[in-house]
């Protein structure tokens, strides 16, 4: 058991570069980066929403030279730590196949990982060169549908009492694409960002 103690919001995190046949597609930004990592410590707010050993996916805030800006701590026991706020979390991986699909990705705390109602196709070429086509909707699509989406996954902390499935309105401007290597592309994004939700169809008895 690691001797530090995490206080008020921070996870101790130690950044790996796991080895998989196979990766998760995430957007470029020039101040934002994500990572990989181990939860080697908690706070007890992290700890509603992460177990030590959880390998997870977080989002790292970059300056404008591409520095991250989280603090960090050279740890004797685990080397060079990542400091980061428990809702930096996106979700933990819940499966060491080394193909991952949507299933292996688990959101956590607030976030939610949803679906777009409507589909199209892209080709997204990664780092070694392979081509691989997403599902993925047209911006005409999604413009005129009005960010139609349904929930897949909901982290714990999501009190809006959704169900998988159901069909919510979204901040478009939030809803964060992630790709995974079995050609889907999924999005993600944290609660504030749900503003509505479509009741599903009350079914009604008659005599």
């Amino acid at each position: 058991m690691s001797k530090i103690k995490a206080f008020r919001d921070q996870v101790f995190i130690r950044p790996v570069d796991e080895k998989f046949d196979s990766c998760i597609l995430m957007p470029q930004r020039r101040n934002q980066s994500f990572q990989l990592g181990y939860v080697v410590k908690a706070s007890e707010k992290g700890a509603e929403v992460v177990n030590e050993g959880d390998l997870v996916l977080f989002q790292v805030m970059l300056n404008q030279a591409g520095i991250p800006m989280s603090h960090a701590y050279p740890s004797e026991e685990h080397g060079i730590l990542m400091i980061q706020h428990y809702k930096d979390l996106l979700g933990r991986l819940v499966s060491k196949k080394p193909v991952l699909t949507r299933n292996d990705f688990e959101p956590i705390g607030q976030w939610l990982l949803l679906e777009h109602t409507i589909k199209g196709k892209i080709d997204v070429t990664r780092d070694n060169g392979e081509v691989v086509t997403l599902e993925i909707p047209s911006t005409a699509q999604a413009y005129q549908n009005g960010g139609r989406f349904k929930v897949l996954r909901q982290g714990n902390q999501v009190g809006l009492g959704l169900t998988i499935g159901q069909e919510v309105i979204v901040n478009r401007t939030r809803a964060n694409p992630i790709g995974f290597p079995d050609q889907s592309l999924l999005y993600y994004v944290d609660e504030p960002n749900i503003l509505g939700a479509i009741e599903p169809d009350m079914i009604t008895e008659t005599a």
